[in-house]
This record gives structure tokens, C-alpha cells and sequence, in this order.
């Protein structure tokens, strides 16, 4: 399709602008602008928070984190650095305001002499393309499968041609949290696979590392959810096993970490169950270690693929048997009977039955718990994947150059 050059911006040259190879060995230091929706809870935020104060330790990489809303429901922040809100307000079909927060990402890329943008989340994404053709490499941050690159209606198909057009125009590199990731985009915004590279998210080990892995203890076997209360995430499918677990003599307590829209309506699904003295509503959660040293074993019940869930990772790393769907994204960190116990997406029967099975083998639950934390810990490091991201600057960097990748 034909999208009209209205939001396109005359290109400033960087010609006067230094590489960080032009600055030799005592200024090589890569300055990166990330660009994001927003930092309230959720995967994306929380990755750009620790990976924005990991860098900010280090001597590698000089960042710069904008962001795109006005921060009032800001949940993660990174340390060491304060974050720029441009308090905009983003929709698709407002193409004046697309290119008004472009211009000001723009602006903000030449005020802080931007080697490379990275951006995270959809509207950032494109926001960003939008900023950085001809100015600065992109790295687009690709961290879950949105429904509306696989809709039909006509508004989505403006969407998606809107941002195939821009990432074009951008000649930007792609990094996919799951190789499931890479294939959707691939498929449903006809990127090229040789511009995308798979980057697993990674988690900080941190004290979690060091809780007791689970052990034989007296009352109910408690379980873990922790996420966004939204329809996709499926925690109501967990809940609807609570009656026939009791039923078959499981006894069992579950511990709800987050807020969202569907809080109200689970909590009343679990008042018509008869369930509710066996849930606990905690809230968003700052501090998870307090989290995890109460539960047994975490559920992670998606209905859909939704990349590769940071709390997932934490959960391993924290050394907490895993039962989750088995979504694409998910089998990129967990191995069927290995490192965790995969159900079928949108099943409750399912997930009972794999509550059941550890419920009465604790010697299982810790097998699983303990190889879970061993594979986190081997594959997931932040250090290697943080190197890995480094390696994707320079491909960007190159594409920009127009020098082969």
C-alpha cells in the first residue's frame, strides 16, 4: 500500500556528527537514546529499567531514556538516570501527532549526539523509525506478538502498512525477545529474517538466586501468579481449577501479585466458585523475592503467545517449579519435563492436573525447580546477552552506513 509522505521530514545530514570510532579510545563510548510508550508495570518497561541502569554502571554505553507518555503511572525507572517524558499522547490515526513526537524525538537525538536509537514497544517503534531515517542507526526492540499485526480490519491494515513503511524508511535492525517473536513479525510485516536477531530477555540473579528451593512443609501447596490482571494472561483459568482441586482433596492457596482491569470480575468469578478465602490479592509488588519465598510453585497460564515473559525467567531464577501454557515464546525458556510442566492454552482441566501431580510429589518439584534455576542462570545471563545487544548496535550501525552486515 501508499502511505503519504505528510509525515516525512526533511533529513538533517550528521555529517558534523562524530562515530564513537571517531572519537578514539578515550571517547568510544556508544551513546544510545532508548524510546519508549511508557514505564508503567509490565515486561518491556521493567527490561529497559535494568538494562538503562546496566548500562549506566558500565563504561560501554552512555544512555539517554525518553519517554513518550508523562510518567504519572511510571512503575519502573532505571538507576542512575532520569528519565525525559514527553507527556504525548499517541494514536495511530493522528498522523500530525505521530510527526510532532517525531520531531521532538528527533530533536532530542541531535541535543544528546545519538549514536544509535533503540526503541521498545510498538508506539516507540514507530515513533522512533519515523525519527531516525537518515539521522541515526535503529535498533527496534520487538518483545511480544500484538494481535493487530495479524488483523483483518481495515484500521489495523492502515497500522501495519503505517509502520512496515517507516521501519523501511528507517533501514533499522531488529531484535525479537523469542524466536516466535522473529517469525511473527516476519510473517505479518514482511521483514526480512537477515535483519533480525534473536535477543532472550535476561533477569538480574541478584538475591534471588539464593532463596531455598522448594521443600516438604505442612499445609496447602501455595502457587504463584504475577502479571498484569488483563484476559490474555489467564490467571481466571487457574481460578476455575480451584473447585475441582478441592474436590479431589488438593489443598492449595493461590497468591495474585499485580493490578488490572480484570480484578473485579476475577475476584467475583471466585466468590461464585467459593474459592475466594483460598486467593490472595496482593497488588503490584515492588520487591518479589518476599513473593517467590512463599509459593511453591509459579503458574504462568497465557492464553497467547506474549513473547518471553521477564517474570517467567524470575521465577526460575528465584528456584520455583514452573507450570505454564505451552506458548511459543515460553518454550524458548522452559523444557517440557525438564525445567517445567507445559499445559495447553486456555485448558483448566489441564492446569488442575498439573497442579495435582506436584502437589503430592515434592521430590518432582524440586527436580523441576532446580534445573528451571540452572538453565536461567546458563542461558539467560545478562552479561552475554548484553554483548549480544552490543553486536546488534554495530549491524545497525553499518546497515546505516550502507556497509555490508
Amino acid at each position: 500500500m501508499t502511505v503519504s509522505p505528510a509525515i516525512s521530514d526533511a533529513t538533517v545530514s550528521r555529517e558534523t556528527r562524530e562515530s564513537p570510532a571517531d572519537r578514539g579510545p578515550a571517547q568510544a563510548t556508544r551513546r544510545v537514546l532508548h524510546l519508549i510508550s511508557s514505564l508503567e508495570m509490565g515486561g518491556a518497561p521493567r527490561y529497559l529499567a535494568e538494562l538503562a541502569s546496566r548500562q549506566v554502571a558500565g563504561d560501554a554505553i552512555d544512555p539517554v531514556v525518553v519517554v513518550m507518555d508523562d510518567g504519572v503511572n511510571a512503575f519502573h525507572r532505571p538507576v542512575g538516570i532520569e528519565p525525559i517524558f514527553l507527556d504525548g499522547h499517541y494514536r495511530t490515526a493522528d498522523l500530525l501527532g505521530l510527526r510532532r513526537l517525531a520531531h521532538r524525538v528527533r530533536h532530542l537525538l541531535d541535543e544528546h549526539e545519538a549514536d544509535v536509537l533503540h526503541t521498545h514497544l510498538p508506539p516507540a517503534d514507530l515513533v522512533g523509525s519515523l525519527a531516525a531515517a537518515g539521522r541515526v542507526p535503529h535498533v527496534a526492540h520487538l518483545q511480544g506478538t500484538p494481535p493487530w499485526l495479524a488483523s483483518s480490519s481495515l484500521r489495523n491494515r492502515l497500522r501495519r502498512g503505517l509502520t512496515r513503511w517507516a521501519f523501511r524508511r528507517s533501514r533499522g535492525r531488529f531484535a525479537a525477545v523469542s524466536s516466535s517473536v522473529r517469525d511473527f513479525y516476519a510473517e505479518h510485516l514482511g521483514l526480512a529474517r537477515e535483519h533480525m536477531q534473536v535477543l532472550f530477555n535476561s533477569v538480574e540473579p541478584g538475591d534471588l538466586q539464593a532463596i531455598p528451593l522448594p521443600h516438604e512443609h505442612d499445609g496447602p501447596l501455595t502457587l504463584g501468579l504475577a502479571g498484569r490482571l488483563v484476559e490474555e494472561k489467564g490467571f481466571d483459568r487457574l481460578i476455575a481449577a480451584l473447585p475441582g482441586l478441592e474436590a479431589a482433596g488438593h489443598d492449595v492457596q493461590l497468591l495474585i501479585a499485580g493490578t488490572g482491569g480484570r480484578e473485579s470480575s476475577w475476584r467475583e468469578e471466585a466468590e461464585r466458585l467459593g474459592v475466594s478465602e483460598r486467593i490472595t490479592w496482593l497488588g503490584n509488588v515492588r520487591e518479589m523475592r518476599s513473593f517467590y519465598e512463599a509459593i511453591d510453585v509459579f503458574v504462568l497460564p497465557s492464553l497467547h503467545s506474549e513473547g518471553l515473559p521477564l517474570v517467567l525467567l524470575e521465577a526460575m531464577t528465584a528456584g520455583r517449579a514452573i507450570i505454564a501454557t505451552d506458548t511459543a515464546g515460553v518454550r524458548d525458556a522452559v523444557v517440557e519435563g525438564h525445567s517445567g510442566v507445559l499445559v495447553p492454552p486456555d485448558d483448566s482441566d489441564a492446569l488442575a492436573a498439573a497442579v495435582a501431580t506436584l502437589t503430592n510429589e515434592t521430590g518432582r518439584r524440586v527436580e523441576l525447580a532446580a534445573a528451571a534455576r540452572e538453565r536461567v542462570l546458563r542461558d539467560f545471563a545478562p552479561a552475554t546477552l548484553d554483548a549480544r545487544l552490543q553486536q546488534i548496535y554495530d549491524e545497525a550501525t553499518a546497515a546505516f552506513a550502507g556497509e555490508p552486515s
